[in-house]
Formats: C-alpha cells, structure tokens, sequence
C-alpha cells in the first residue's frame, strides 16, 4: 500500500520507494524545502527510511506493516510514531 505524503499546502504525493531522489523531486516540482515537507508511511525499510536519507521529518504509522521493534532493530528513527492514519489526519486538520 502506498502512503501519503502531506504538506500544509495541501497536496499528496505517492511513493512506494525507498529512493530518496523522489523525495527530492517532489520537493523541487511543487517549490518546496525539506523544512516543509513530511514523509508519511508505515515501513521503516522503505518509507522512513527514504524520508530520513531526503533529509525530511517522518511520521510513521503502526497501523500497517512496521512496528516500534523494528524501528530499534534496525536502527531507523523516524521522527514521530503515531497509532494510525487517522490520528495524522486529525493533526493536520488541527494545525489549520
């Protein structure tokens, strides 16, 4: 499953790649800066791991395939863990 990745300028992007250069072209094509930009997704492996390499914040999801266990295994951080989509969705529409 593809994850979205938000931005306050209300636009989604899909990834499904651990290729940080995606990341870079979003940015690039909707005149953005890293600073701006979250990548949101639910595996380290990839998602987390991509956003973390583009040099983005990152919200990972427990509601798909990734756990907090494998965050500690392998070492890959992102910078928030959340239950769910959801709760991602209810603090975007918080901030507005």
């Amino acid at each position: 499953m593809r994850m979205p990745m938000f931005t306050q300028k209300d636009f989604i992007v899909y990834f499904d790649n651990e290729n940080e250069i995606l990341i870079d072209l979003a940015i690039e094509k909707f005149n953005s800066t890293p600073a701006e930009t979250v990548l949101i997704g639910d595996r380290v492996y990839t998602d987390i791991a991509a956003g973390i390499n583009a040099g983005i914040d990152t919200i990972m999801v427990l509601s798909g395939e990734g756990t907090v266990k494998e965050t500690e295994e392998r070492k890959i951080f992102p910078t928030v863990i959340l239950d769910n989509i959801g709760v991602v969705a209810d603090l975007i529409e918080k901030s507005k």
